[in-house]
């Protein structure tokens, strides 16, 4: 068979392969440029977990062309441990006759570590060993295969510039806080002595924050004044349990922030309440603001540290 054609066949499974395990979480699509010793590479990953590239290199006119498919052990982290297989087609360089000496298959198996210094720039190696085919016009069909991995084994370090939403930085425990997040929601607080523009401003500010903050999922403003509509029910001034229980219920969360802000004397009073859904318990805490200019500031800083109350 043509070694061209085996090439884009191997290819070919490869990149279906790695559809297949990656299956259809595309959230995570990230599009990287590698530059490695004597060579250039443009890997596509398909999830945190699997990766296709394929790559070209060269070096006193020989060259090797292919690709790889990597299976990352650790990707919610700096250091990233990975898997894979390669299968590239060699050349070799021209002989003294000015004709190559000969070209071939290569197919191997390689395990590395790669290491984000920024959240879009690593650095990565890995160890690669498998099989050479080579054919040449001079020595006809030999075959090259490892038998003592310390003396054949292949080493490689690059650099790769990712494209994409950074995730490199997450560590273990951001990772399985995480994936065990609580749904939750935000309603609109109730006013004393301040106008319903000032309240509903305080609560935007509590929603910013939650929804920065992985290790909740915060149902959107828009979605959820949506629900409570064809629910027939008003979520505005609700500053009890039991109201917000019934909301919580109706948005299917397991936790609801209800609040106020109130002004006395020029000075801002706001307060937050966080009521489990389920059993009705709520953590309170409550800060002042001295002017009006302080009250973003102030709301962000009693959202993230009821936040915080609420995780432990």
């Amino acid at each position: 068979m043509n070694n061209k054609v085996i090439v884009l066949t191997a290819a070919l499974i490869a990149f279906l392969s790695s559809s297949i395990f990656a299956g259809i979480n595309y959230e995570n699509n990230r599009l990287s440029l590698g530059l490695f010793y004597s060579g250039i590479s443009v890997k596509y990953g398909f999830a945190k977990k699997v990766g296709l590239q394929f790559s070209y290199q060269g070096m006193e006119q020989n060259t090797a062309v292919g690709s790889r498919v990597y299976f990352y052990l650790t990707p919610a982290s700096k250091f990233v441990w990975f898997l894979g297989g390669e299968a590239d087609r060699i050349t070799l360089a021209a002989g003294t006759d000015g004709k190559s000496l000969g070209n071939g298959l290569f197919f191997g198996a390689f395990a590395g570590l790669e290491y984000y210094f920024l959240p879009n720039l690593s650095l990565i190696t890995d160890l690669t060993a498998g099989q050479l085919t080579l054919q040449s016009s001079q020595i006809g069909i030999e075959k090259v295969s490892i038998q003592n991995i310390n003396e054949h084994v292949i080493a490689n370090l690059g650099m790769n510039l990712y494209f994409g939403k950074p995730y490199a930085f997450e560590d273990k425990v951001t990772a399985k806080k995480y994936e065990s997040a609580i749904n939750i929601a935000v309603s609109e607080f109730a006013g004393r002595n301040v106008s319903d523009m000032d309240s509903a401003m305080v609560s935007d500010f509590v929603r910013e924050i939650i929804s920065q903050d992985k290790r909740y999922v915060l149902v959107e403003r828009g979605n959820m004044q949506k629900i409570l509509a064809e629910q027939q029910f008003q979520s505005t001034g609700c500053t009890s349990s039991e109201c917000a229980v019934k909301i919580g219920r109706l948005l299917n969360v397991k936790k609801i922030v209800i609040g106020s802000l109130g002004k006395l004397e020029n000075v801002y009073h706001i307060q937050l309440s966080v009521v489990d859904v389920e059993t009705g318990e709520q953590v309170n805490e409550g800060i002042k603001a001295y002017s009006a200019d302080e009250l973003d500031g102030k709301t962000k800083e009693l959202a993230n540290r009821i936040a915080n109350l609420v995780w432990k």
